[in-house]
Order: structure tokens, then C-alpha cells, then sequence
């Protein structure tokens, strides 16, 4: 399970300053940080598996996502345009309210069971 206000903080301090270390001349980023500076910025929709699987690893490591699970996770973000944690909230009610309305990919409750923004209305467990 994630953790949002960890993975907030997590987020805007990597989004902030490790691209800026690696844009002058450390190399390519690690996809932990990739990752989170994706999630920070709204471009959830552009993660990769590896990069999906960096998250889980870091932020719910109980979860294992096999490497076929973490693509169809990022597959799913970017066939849905699901761009920002807020719409990951939705669509996870979205999912809650009416089941059959989303067909969602193996591993992806596991990984978010417990995602909830503060302020945003309670998910239900799964």
C-alpha cells in the first residue's frame, strides 16, 4: 500500500532536486526518481514498468509486481490518461462504485488498496 503523505513528500523532494544533480552531468535517473518526479509533475500516464515496479518497491514493498504486471499497470495509466493522483483517486471510487465499469490490470489493487488523497472522500477497502 502506498503511504500518501510519505509518497508526497518523497515526491516534491525528488521532483525538486535530484533531476536538477542529474541534468548537470550525474547521468540518467534512476527510475525511483523518474518515477516520482512523473507522479509529482502529472505525468503519471508516462511511467514504464520499471518505473512502476521502482514505486512498489520503494513505497509498498510488500507488494511484488512481476515485470509483466508493472507494464500492464503503466499500459493501463496511459490508456486511461490517468495523469495525477487525483485521477488515480477517481478512478480507484470509479472501480469501488461499479466494478465492472473498469477492468483493471493484475497487481494494481494490491499496489494501491490503500491510496487515499487527504481531503478526497474514503475509498473503500477491497
Amino acid at each position: 500500500m502506498l503511504c500518501t503523505r510519505t509518497l508526497r513528500i518523497a515526491v516534491l523532494v525528488c521532483a525538486v532536486s535530484l533531476p536538477a544533480l542529474y541534468l548537470v552531468g550525474c547521468g540518467a535517473l534512476p527510475p525511483e526518481v523518474s518515477a516520482m518526479t512523473k507522479v509529482a509533475t502529472g505525468q503519471m500516464n508516462t511511467l514504464t514498468g520499471t518505473e512502476v515496479q521502482a514505486l512498489a518497491t520503494t513505497f509498498a514493498p510488500e507488494v511484488v509486481l512481476t515485470e509483466p504486471q508493472a507494464d500492464a499497470i503503466a499500459g493501463f495509466f496511459a490508456d486511461n490518461n490517468i495523469a495525477t493522483m487525483v485521477d488515480l483517486q477517481n478512478l480507484i471510487l470509479k472501480a469501488q462504485q461499479d466494478p465492472s465499469s473498469v477492468t483493471l490490470p493484475e497487481g494494481f489493487m494490491d499496489l494501491f488498496k490503500d491510496f487515499q488523497l487527504p481531503g478526497a472522500p474514503a475509498t473503500q477497502p477491497a
